[in-house]
């Protein structure tokens, strides 16, 4: 679904609700403007249904990823999978999703490594938290 600012008002509204919508995705999106994605990354805070949630290839840049990662470490009930490949994150951001996984016990699966600017260094430290929190996950089973 591509969407415009408007549409992406609705999302965020579509969010806030919590209707049990567990998947979302955004992806190809290139068309939203920063005040779109901040709009649909507040939202996240505030629901506990969504488990996936795929933003590939949006062009979200530092910034908004940023926005994303801040709502995921208020809200760690429920996303257990981000994807935000294609979108041309650098470390910084990249760093942040990694503190955000050692705080956030739900999130399991994070996909960056393809269409970003993040070093090999941090994308291995990423995957390895991941790679641990993936392997506790299946001891548990």
């Amino acid at each position: 679904m591509l969407l415009t600012s408007g549409g992406a008002s609705a999302v965020a509204r579509l969010i806030r609700a919590n209707v049990g919508l567990t998947c979302l995705s955004l992806t190809g999106n290139k068309e939203i403007p920063a005040n779109g994605w901040s709009e649909i990354a507040d939202s996240l805070q505030h629901n506990t249904a969504i488990t996936t949630l795929e933003l590939h290839h949006n062009a979200l840049g530092d910034a908004s990823a940023g926005r994303f990662v801040d709502s995921l470490s208020r809200n760690a009930l429920a996303v257990h999978t981000v994807d935000l490949e294609g979108n041309q994150l650098g470390d910084e951001v990249a760093e942040k999703i990694r503190e955000l996984l050692a705080v956030n016990g739900t999130l399991t699966t994070v996909h960056v490594r393809s269409g970003n600017r993040i070093s090999e260094q941090v994308l291995a430290e990423m995957e390895s938290v991941v790679a641990g929190r993936q392997r506790a996950s299946s001891d548990d089973v």
